[in-house]
């Protein structure tokens, strides 16, 4: 079995004895899981790296990125909810492809934020660019992203025509439902299938990931292979050895003993989305019935200087948690100036921008620790340039996010709000259009 390419450091958080008390419950609950007999266990497929997708889709979206270089594309621009986005975008970034250097296709994410200043910037922007658009659904129902979708359509419609324009749609969606379903047969746009055995928010080894993750650069095979290993490692090692379940544990404990502010540090503005795929994934399925630990996420240090009574002087009980990059992609050397230029930080010129890195690390570090009191958890990725290495990271926060509601018995996948925002908002938009959503 491969070793992990995730480790965590929680000795400025809670006492090892008291997370090795929970070994029983986490292999009780392990046992639950294989055996589908827990709640939401309809929905664990992210737990199955390779049943999220079909062999054909996958097959054909390895080939996509050099047919659109082929075709002179410049722009893949994906259209879909926010948290669809984010499990791509936030990959893209932390592996550092997202300059366009490891993809002759640059890859453009649209949220479902409606906004015509947004809308006519967008619009205005692809006007003399070559783009396709990949939609991205899974009920094929979300008002927002079809209305943009169909904007951006509209536009290739006039530009190359109806029938050229399809050549340059890729719908993802299910198969067998839905508004998007059905324009997608009907119009026979390229159709890649989302399957029910997970939720949107869980979509991190389907189509809808995998096609961005392609045209990025991304090789789907060290992807969905450090992903597979990441899976089997933790769901076969016992607690101790376990990093996933251990910081599920540490998050209980803290919880338990009133900690319920969780903040999410990173040290680099190409992790930002990463920490909000954290925050994303551990708010959804362990915040509940007005209950559990709220996540916010900082860039430090400059957050840390800018919202420092936030950290330091907050009403809640706060706990850090810490994304640290073990080996970097780069460094870069301190400059050396003359002494006629020289501004009093030579003394420097030995080090390069990763010793200060760490240390601003361990300063921050130190100072919520020993000064306020605050706990800290240190989850320690081995790089951050290495295909497989983001897999691992998937299935890390599937993982632990998925665990932290299940040691509460909660079911990880129970959202209401969304369900309860839609229908309000299609009846809203009925009324502001005067008649029938249908005419």
């Amino acid at each position: 079995m491969a070793s992990s390419k995730i480790a965590i450091d929680f000795s400025f958080a809670v006492k090892e004895e008291s997370i090795n008390n929970y070994h029983d419950q986490i292999e009780e609950i392990k046992k639950q899981i294989a055996a589908n007999n827990i709640i939401g266990y309809q929905y664990l497929g992210c737990f199955n790296i390779f049943k999220n997708i079909q062999k054909n889709d996958y097959l054909d979206i390895k080939k996509i990125p050099q047919w659109l270089v082929n075709e002179h594309i410049e722009y893949l621009v994906v259209i879909a909810p926010q948290h669809v986005c984010l499990q791509a975008e936030s990959l893209i970034k932390f592996v550092g492809k997202d300059n366009g250097f490891d993809s002759k296709i640059k890859v453009m994410f649209v949220n479902e934020c409606i906004s015509a200043r947004d809308i006519a910037k967008l619009t205005s922007f692809l006007s003399n660019k070559h783009f396709a658009i990949n939609i991205i659904s899974q009920k094929g129902e979300t008002l927002e992203t079809l209305l943009i979708f169909r904007e951006l359509k509209a536009m290739l419609y006039k530009i190359l025509g109806s029938v050229n324009a399809k050549k340059y749609i890729f719908a993802t969606t299910n198969n067998n439902y839905g508004k998007l379903f059905k324009e997608t047969k009907m119009n026979e746009y390229r159709h890649f299938v989302l399957l029910d055995n997970t939720t949107e928010k869980f979509l991190g080894y389907s189509a809808a990931i995998m096609l961005p993750l392609a045209c990025a650069g991304v090789n789907l095979d060290k992807y969905l292979n450090g992903a597979n290993a990441a899976n089997e490692y933790f769901s076969k090692m016992p607690l101790k050895k376990n990093p996933a379940y251990q910081y599920a544990v540490v998050r209980r404990i803290l919880l338990k003993n009133k900690y319920n502010f969780e903040n999410i540090n990173v040290y680099s503005s190409f992790d930002v989305d990463l920490a909000r795929l954290f925050k994303m994934y551990l708010a959804e399925c362990g915040l509940k019935n007005e209950n559990g630990i709220y996540v916010n996420t900082s860039l430090q240090g400059c957050d840390n200087n800018t919202f420092s009574e936030n950290h330091t002087s907050s009403p809640f009980k706060c706990f850090d948690t810490s994304i640290i990059v073990e080996n970097q992609q780069y460094d870069y050397e301190i400059s050396i100036l003359s002494e006629h230029d020289n501004d009093n930080l030579n003394y420097l010129s030995k080090l390069t921008y990763n010793n200060i890195g760490k240390t601003i690390t361990k300063s921050m570090r130190e100072n919520h620790v020993i000064i306020y009191k605050i706990p800290h958890i240190m989850i320690k990725i081995s790089d951050n340039f290495n295909d497989d290495t983001i897999g691992w990271i998937m299935a890390f926060i599937h993982r632990a996010a998925i665990m932290s509601a299940y040691l509460r018995e909660l079911n990880p996948f129970q959202n209401s709000g969304i369900d309860s925002y839609n229908i309000n908002l299609i009846k809203n938009i009925t009324e502001l259009s005067g008649g029938s959503k249908n005419d």
